[in-house]
């Protein structure tokens, strides 16, 4: 599970942890299927998803090449990067070779009303 806000803890209230609800809907959507296990939460908080070269990014991606990973869960694909030209060398090229699912799936709503849309864009987990 990958996790990304651009400015630390986004400069909102207190009472809003954005990089917490992420994981929360993230969790959520895995323990509901029981054919996904939760390796590992990896969160690049207070990083631009404009740029790729992130700690726990790349972090993740060892562990994607190593095998340690096999499917990616994410809000959505800004909180995956903002580069969408890259992001898409990653959907297109890197995570097929890496056999990650093919499959994506956004979950609609944080307000506890979550509703899961399956649509049929390649190669990961993504809820948002």
């Amino acid at each position: 599970m990958l996790a990304r806000l651009s400015v630390e803890n986004s400069g909102k209230s207190e009472k809003v942890d954005v990089i917490a609800n992420q994981i929360e809907i993230c969790k959520s959507y895995i323990a509901e299927r029981p054919y996904l296990n939760l390796i590992d939460t990896y969160v690049d908080n207070g990083r631009t998803g404009t740029v790729f070269d992130r700690p726990e990014f790349n972090r993740l991606m060892n562990d994607i090449r190593t095998g340690r990973i096999k499917c990616l869960v994410v809000r959505d694909l800004s909180r995956f990067g903002r580069d969408y030209i890259e992001a898409g060398t990653y959907l297109e090229r890197v995570f097929p070779q890496r056999h990650l699912p093919q499959g994506f799936y956004r979950a609609q709503g944080t307000d506890g009303k979550r509703r899961v849309q399956e649509t049929q864009s390649p190669v990961w987990l993504s809820l948002g």
